[in-house]
């Protein structure tokens, strides 16, 4: 008989090869979204579809039955929730008096704290994505004036801009700004509403996906 006293038992938890169960278990260990499909040949995982960078780096991460990733058909977009936010903030336009730089008191405070606001928005949905977000900030003037003051002036202005976001706490390590005077108007500068949206700043946001980790 077996001597029960030399007897050592171990156990281990049993993870099925099979690719159905492989491609079973990468789904729910990387939490795939919907928009992505997945399939597995000779240990490879295959993804493609539509995510967001944050997935990638899930799906990179080892995985039993997991041998390699192939994740060049996916491609990266941003969440709706963080794509609204962006447009909050795109939205929005400081505006200047003529041949000025200096913020109107009311209601330029209002917009700069609701672009502040969207913009803390953006930059929370981005680290939680995956996302490295720069903000550029585009000054423009009217057609009054000499061209070379009006270049300074619209730079100037993206520079108050910028200072007055970041009393707000908008890290201005990953703010660009523009100055491009009467060039590239908003509007024709033919009637004053026009001129008046061209004595501004705008704003535009790039995403750029951060690095994935080493698998």
């Amino acid at each position: 008989g077996i001597n029960m006293t030399r007897v050592e038992e171990r156990w281990q938890a049993y993870l099925s090869l099979e690719p159905e169960i492989i491609e079973r278990r990468v789904r729910q260990v990387t939490r795939a979204p919907d928009t992505v499909t997945l399939t597995i040949e000779e240990g490879v995982l295959l993804a493609s579809g539509a995510a967001e960078p944050s997935w990638l780096a899930r799906a990179a991460a080892p995985i039993a039955g997991v041998d390699a990733v192939d994740l060049s058909g996916v491609e990266l977009v941003p969440s709706p929730a963080l794509e609204q936010s962006l447009a909050m903030v795109e939205e929005h336009r400081v505006l200047f008096a003529i041949g000025s730089a200096a913020l109107d008191v009311a209601s330029a405070q209002e917009t700069l704290q609701a672009i502040a606001d969207a913009y803390a928005r953006v930059s929370a949905l981005a680290d939680i994505e995956g996302w490295q977000v720069e903000l550029t900030m585009t000054g423009r003037t009217d057609a009054t004036g000499p061209t070379e003051r009006n270049a300074l002036l619209s730079t100037r202005r993206s520079e108050v801009v910028r200072d007055a976001l970041q009393t707000r706490g908008v890290a201005i390590n990953r703010v660009r700004i523009m100055g491009l005077g009467v060039t590239e108007p908003l509007r024709a500068n033919d009637a004053e509403q026009e001129s008046t949206l061209n004595r501004s700043v705008s704003f535009a946001l790039t995403l750029t996906p951060l690095p994935l980790p080493p698998r």
